[in-house]
């Protein structure tokens, strides 16, 4: 049976000794334990502000990604005439401008109507399949009705692929209601004839011939195949309603609202990010908030803080006329570190230099990889930088990975001092015991020599 040194301990000595181990043992472990104690709260506290950070740098990002694109800022508003006969819409590819257009001619479709029938399922061809041949462009292509019905001409021509929409139309009157449409694409070149196989069938009655639409813009006469038309004025798409006998006026002005809106809420969120900033770089530590002066003496913290000061400071990749800076644009930063804006002169950049202020954010770039080299002006080129920042090969991760890293070590530290306790406090309990047998042996040899003088004859009493 094992012997519990521990209880025995003590027994003739008349000294706690179990205590005497334990506070021993303690001694040796409380400062070890406590300055690894303290490295993982240090520790933990960086990966918590770094994740702090990282959530910054992401809301930081998200307002540069909102001024980057030249979608982002462009944008226009239209008016037209109170009965133009066509309605727009703008790309960020238009410019301000006016125009004049006239609408001579709607592009029309070729559409065919068959004869009547008494039902959607009526035979045709004696229910046997037949063919349909569609010429379009001098080219014929037939199509086969293998369910030989009028829902079955429908079915078969809109799966053949030809880009005909035909429909079963029940016009509710007589005894046959029934008739087959077959619409085709507008304009001229999209013209088609439709021949059937079966003399149940046919195609006799054209109800529209396919025509192009003829217009003229800015005293300019041209013809497109369709009524949405795209490439008669740059960025904008004209969608034909009407024929008109006069000329009709276009405005196209530019709306500088969205540009101001995300300029103005990069200043906003630049400034919340900077209050964060500077609370975790403060030399005034905080009882309640372990994170308040956390990176104040950290490295690459003070490299990040750089990194972002200078996107809102520096120089434009793009520079266009005398936008050249967000300085330039009104933004400028104060004494204290956070942004501000000068409305005015924000105001008379936007208004009279909008496409230089547009080259200057963006590079007159459209989606660009947050890899790609090319510059981007203020905005796509501070979006790259943040991105790099947060990817799993930025710094953020790096810091946090060699965080986590770093808590591993310190808990293989605390396992390594357990065991070496453990050890400490069986060598200190195998030593006491060792006093402890040296003891009692000494408190049997003094009790057997009191018994032996007392037993001598001159102890005796007379």
């Amino acid at each position: 049976m094992a012997t519990d040194y521990l209880t025995a301990l003590g027994a003739g000595s008349g000294l706690d000794t179990k205590s005497i181990v334990d506070s021993l043992v303690e001694a040796q472990r409380a400062p070890a334990q406590a300055s690894i104690d303290r490295n993982i709260q240090k520790t933990e506290t960086r990966i918590s502000a770094y994740g702090v950070v990282k959530s910054s740098i992401s809301a930081l990002k998200t307002a540069f990604d909102q001024l980057k694109d030249v979608s982002d800022l462009k944008s226009f508003d239209l008016t037209t005439s109170a009965n133009a006969g066509f309605t727009a819409s703008a790309s960020s590819a238009a410019s301000a401008a006016n125009h004049e257009i006239t609408i001579h001619n709607l592009a029309k479709r070729d559409i065919w109507a068959s004869n009547s029938f008494a039902s959607a399922t009526s035979a045709l061809n004696a229910g046997n399949s037949f063919s349909i041949d569609v010429t379009t462009g001098g080219s014929t292509t037939s199509v086969t009705v293998d369910t030989a019905t009028p829902q079955g001409v429908v079915d078969a021509i809109n799966n053949a692929g030809l880009g005909l929409d035909a429909n079963l139309v029940n016009t509710g009157s007589g005894a046959n209601p029934y008739t087959i449409t077959v619409r085709g694409a507008e304009g001229a070149e999209n013209a088609f004839s439709i021949a059937s196989g079966s003399a149940d069938l046919s195609f006799g009655t054209q109800l529209s011939t396919a025509e192009d639409a003829s217009l003229t813009v800015n005293g300019i006469t041209v013809s497109r195949g369709s009524n949405a038309i795209d490439d008669v004025i740059d960025g904008v798409t004209l969608n034909l309603q009407a024929e008109t006998t006069t000329a009709q006026s276009l405005s196209v002005t530019t709306d500088t609202s969205a540009a101001r809106s995300a300029i103005e809420n990069l200043v906003a969120t630049y400034n919340d990010v900077f209050e964060v900033f500077k609370s975790l770089r403060t030399n005034e530590a905080s009882t309640e908030d372990d994170l308040v002066g956390s990176l104040a003496s950290d490295s690459p913290f003070r490299g990040i803080l750089n990194q972002v000061r200078g996107m809102v400071t520096g120089l434009s990749s793009t520079p266009a006329g005398d936008v050249n800076s967000f300085s330039a644009l009104g933004v400028s930063i104060t004494r204290e570190g956070s942004l501000e804006i000068d409305s005015a002169r924000l105001t008379d950049q936007l208004s009279n230099n909008f496409d230089d202020v547009v080259t200057a954010l963006t590079g007159d770039q459209e989606a660009q990889s947050e890899f790609s080299q090319t510059d981007a002006g203020l905005a796509g080129d501070a979006s790259k930088e943040l991105a790099a920042m947060l990817r799993s090969t930025g710094v953020i991760a790096r810091i946090e990975v060699s965080g986590e890293k770093q808590l591993s070590e310190y808990e293989t530290r605390l396992e390594d001092l357990d065991a070496r306790m453990a050890l400490l406090m069986d060598r200190y309990t195998q030593q006491f015991s060792a006093m402890q047998s040296i003891v009692d042996q000494m408190n049997n040899t003094r009790d057997y020599l009191e018994q032996q003088l007392n037993n001598l004859p001159f102890s005796q009493s007379d």
